[in-house]
């Protein structure tokens, strides 16, 4: 924290006003707004994000589902870095693309989002909350609108009693002043015209900040651009920029016109009066060239500070004045784990007067904040501290003092996030009340120092750290994570089989050394065999075992998981590496199983070509199940024979990542002319809209535009169109039998079916609406074919999902 960081974090303890924006998803916050809020009038904001994005796309890698919503939550954590807020959540599931509220809270189950909502606002204690959507269908899609309908419920109940009481066990009812809706003329179209600073106000958060030498708009740009994985990089923002606020609930201050006038929490706090006092005149009298000058206030208000008042407001302000009075005077204060063992860690206790003042250690404690993990099993109870040590030491003036200590943990048991641990369907399910809302998991042991500076004795908590180096990177931080013991790996993303045929399933085991012992096992569906029965394993000579597993007649289909079996404990977790550079390493362990399913169907022949697009995993699926395709790459198409392939695949959003793949259309459009069939699938209407983009390329041989249409419903009947056409019946029979099993949608961004020389064969229609024909585009054009198909493959092949093979392939090899 340097000077002016320091004189930023005053004039944030110098405001008691509070604020919490709304939302449905990761990227739906207006950075712009939160960063003016938490910069620019120094609030405590905060964004609730109803949902971790775990149904979105993935443009940055493979990752879907709960491994995507750990990405995106960990976006959202340096989003919050950038802008200086908070972040929070509830325990909905982004379960894809909704297109009603209604059924958005009937999947979610209406109350116990709303309870989750109701349970951050007590928490945090907003005196503002600001939705981004408003609650009505303009907002689209129906998490937008339902996150908008659950504040407005929210607001009112979290200041009833009645309301969710089991609650008030650790909080308290909390009146919210006011709620605002965040508009915009996208969806209020008589903005800006209806601006009248009493229900209605525009608000100029474009302004520049000396202090952080840049404007607002350029801090919100780069938070922003922490959404990699939508694709949400973007320019910083620079000059005026409006943003619209809408009253919908509540009402201003007397007399005011100012949409964020607040009550002054200062006269409800123990010690209030005098600590603002005090903030007032260091703010007027602070020298960014002498911090050190400010530090007797700081003793001062740090001896205001009551012990018993641990209120949101009195916690944040504690917190946030260690800070200042550490960074004023050069203290260095960090617990960082430099070794670990199965079941215990080491931890170096690091202290640091690095500007030479005078100080002294008075003693050091191991402290517990929480009482809802069990990731470290000491025999003193949670939510204390143990003593490490109780003996003076002077800190000379920039000269390390270290203690060095062990502790025992609990092997895996933080390896896994804390919403993830428990089984989900539509909505997550913490293992402790108290963690809903908190982003991740916050129950790490913190090394307490008892500091001396001058006659004053200050507490300075810091949570363990982990540390790496690297030659390009240089040293960097890494979550503190104890992984199981033993964790195991099937190599096979998918196993397919052919009935009543052995086929290899290959299995990897970690953590071995010289004095494991344990049997490896499989299980299986029922009616399948496995040999061998199992593997004895003693030390660690090898890693990688294979067993031959042989499916049933009858077409089951089911999982495959591995178990090591050891000293009486089950290992069946593998390890899922997300590392990516904007973010903090997450190691995530899941049951290793892998879906299992027989290939009733006839299984391509020849050979194919899958050019990348986005991020799926729709080339291992196919390798999985015997097709001969190999990753063709963009910049290779212009120097390769494509007569050789049979059919070239293009991967989701192919189109829209890859200039050059626009540039070479023509080439891929040719082989089509010479026999080829080109597969494209799902792009969104970002480079296509009339089924050319801006330079007159086109995806197809003919012009077709592409849509926003999409089937929500996984289970909506399909409708075969033309009864007769070959996807429907070569080289098998599709029936609507093929279609059961699909997960979370049918797809997205369907075509225009009234394209001229194109064919319809599929429709599909949600609940209450109109039949879409545009999930599959045909044509014939010279020898070959080119098809373009919005179906969401990339969900339902990586699933095992039999029936979306067998149409694939039907397409393959149309």
């Amino acid at each position: 924290m340097d000077p002016s960081e320091i004189y930023a974090s005053l004039q944030k303890m110098s405001q008691t006003t509070r604020v919490l924006y709304i939302a449905a998803h990761p990227d739906d916050e207006n950075t712009r707004l939160l960063t003016f809020l938490s910069r620019g009038k120094h609030f405590e904001t905060a964004y609730l994000s109803l949902t971790r994005g775990d149904g979105g796309q993935n443009l940055i890698g493979d990752e879907q589902g709960a491994d995507l919503g750990v990405v995106r939550t960990q976006e959202l954590l340096a989003a919050r870095r950038v802008d200086g807020t908070r972040q929070f959540f509830t325990r909905a599931i982004d379960f894809g693309y909704s297109k009603s509220a209604q059924e958005s809270l009937s999947l979610w189950q209406h109350d116990s989002i709303l309870s989750d909502v109701v349970w951050v606002i007590r928490q945090f204690q907003p005196d503002i909350i600001i939705t981004r959507f408003p609650p009505d269908e303009r907002a689209g899609h129906g998490h937008h609108t339902a996150s908008a309908m659950l504040a407005l419920e929210a607001f009112d109940l979290a200041a009833d009693p009645g309301a969710f009481p089991e609650q008030l066990k650790w909080c308290e009812p909390w009146k919210v002043e006011r709620v605002f809706w965040n508009a915009s003329s996208w969806w209020d179209k008589t903005l800006p015209d209806q601006v009248d600073n009493k229900t209605v106000f525009g608000v100029d958060v474009g302004g520049y900040d000396p202090i952080l030498g840049m404007s607002y708009g350029e801090l919100a740009g780069k938070a922003r651009s922490q959404h990699r994985s939508q694709g949400f990089g973007v320019s910083p923002y620079r000059g005026e920029q409006i943003e619209y606020l809408r009253l919908l609930k509540g009402e201003l201050q007397p007399g005011s016109t100012d949409p964020f006038e607040a009550d002054s929490h200062w006269v409800k706090m123990v010690n209030g009066t005098e600590t603002r006092s005090l903030l007032v005149k260091m703010l007027e009298e602070y020298d960014m060239k002498d911090p050190l000058a400010a530090l007797p206030d700081l003793l001062k208000m740090y001896a205001l500070v009551p012990s018993e008042d641990r209120t949101p407001q009195w916690t944040d302000k504690q917190n946030r004045l260690s800070d200042i009075i550490a960074a004023s005077v050069g203290l260095w204060l960090e617990p960082v784990v430099i070794a670990k063992e199965t079941d215990r860690i080491q931890i170096s206790a690091e202290c640091l007067s690095a500007a030479g003042v005078s100080a002294t250690v008075t003693g050091m404690d191991l402290y517990f904040p929480g009482d809802g993990n069990d990731l470290f099993p000491m025999l003193h109870p949670r939510g204390k501290a143990a003593q490490i040590s109780s003996e003076k030491q002077q800190l000379p003036a920039n000269i390390f003092v270290r203690d060095t200590f062990w502790i025992a943990v609990t092997p895996g048991a933080n390896a896994t996030p804390y919403w993830l641990q428990r089984p989900y369907s539509t909505t997550y399910q913490a293992a402790d009340a108290k963690w809903r809302g908190q982003p991740e998991w916050d129950d790490l042991p913190a090394v307490r120092f008892r500091i001396q500076l001058g006659e004053s004795e200050l507490a300075f908590t810091r949570k363990l750290v982990e540390k790496k180096i690297d030659p390009a990177r240089g040293e960097y931080y890494v979550p503190v994570q104890m992984l199981p013991a033993y964790h195991v790996h099937v190599e096979e993303q998918l196993c397919l089989f052919k009935p009543g045929l052995p086929s290899e399933v290959h299995v990897k085991l970690d953590g071995l050394d010289a004095e494991t012992t344990g049997d490896l096992k499989l299980r299986i569906p029922s009616g399948w065999s496995v040999s061998p029965a199992s593997i004895r394993i003693q030390g660690n000579e090898h890693t990688l075992y294979t067993f031959q597993v042989t499916a049933s007649d009858n077409g089951s289909e089911g999982v495959i998981t591995p178990v090591f079996h050891s000293h009486g404990n089950d290992y069946e977790q593998e390890i899922t590496d997300i590392i990516y550079e904007h973010l903090p390493e997450q190691h995530i362990a899941h049951i290793a199983s892998r879906p299992a399913m027989v290939l009733l169907m006839h299984v391509p022949e020849g050979s194919y070509a899958y050019i990348e697009g986005a991020g799926d995993l729709v080339l291992e699926s196919l390798q999985a199940a015997g097709v001969n395709v190999e990753p063709l790459s963009v910049n290779d198409l212009a120097v390769t024979d494509l007569s050789i392939y049979d059919a070239i695949i293009t991967g989701v959003r192919a189109y829209n990542v890859s200039d050059r793949l626009i540039s070479a259309q023509p080439l891929l459009l040719q082989y089509v002319q010479q026999g080829g069939t080109l597969l494209v699938q799902y792009n969104t209407t970002n480079n296509f809209t009339l089924g050319r983009n801006a330079d007159g390329a086109s995806m197809g041989p003919y012009p077709f535009s592409l849509t926003r249409g999409r089937t929500t419903d996984e289970n909506a009947s399909p409708e075969f169109l033309l009864p007769d056409h070959p996807v429907w019946n070569t080289p098998d029979k599709i029936t609507a039998d093929d279609f059961e099993g699909w997960v979370q949608e049918r797809g997205l961004y369907y075509a225009d079916a009234t394209a001229d020389h194109y064919q319809a064969p599929l429709g599909f229609a949600d609940p209450g609406e109109e039949t879409l024909r545009g999930a599959i585009l045909t044509t014939d054009y010279g020898q070959g074919t080119f098809i373009y198909t919005g179906l969401s493959f990339f969900r339902q092949l990586p699933a095992g999902v039999p029936g979306a093979y067998k149409l694939f392939f039907n397409m393959m090899t149309y």
